[in-house]
């Protein structure tokens, strides 16, 4: 059986994609370090496995996948973007939670 789609729907918008921005493995990790997060902790919010932020960490012949380029330049451009959306919440140590307590 085969469906045809109408003609009548929206029309699909049109976006022109900025490329990927390379960088090199000491640049990824001072990226997530800026943001606050552990390799395994970065690993676990973007959905990829360690041994590939592992090697785009450590390797500058690897050539990481390009949802990692993509999350690496949101990052980097904004290290709390996770916080601000919401997507993970840094729990604070128990001096940052003392600290926020004493400037109260």
């Amino acid at each position: 059986m085969v469906f045809m789609a109408k003609k009548r729907g929206p029309k699909i918008k049109q976006y022109d994609i900025a490329p990927y921005v390379e960088f090199t493995p000491s640049q990824i990790k001072n990226i997530i370090k800026k943001a606050g997060f552990t390799q395994r902790q970065f690993c676990q919010i973007v959905g990829l496995s360690l041994p590939v932020i592992q090697q785009a960490c450590e390797k500058a012949s690897y050539k990481p996948p390009k949802t990692l380029l993509r999350w690496l330049e949101i990052l980097d451009t904004n290290p709390q973007f996770f916080e601000e959306y919401g997507i993970a919440d840094r729990i604070l140590t128990e001096d940052e939670e003392l600290d926020l307590l004493d400037a109260e």
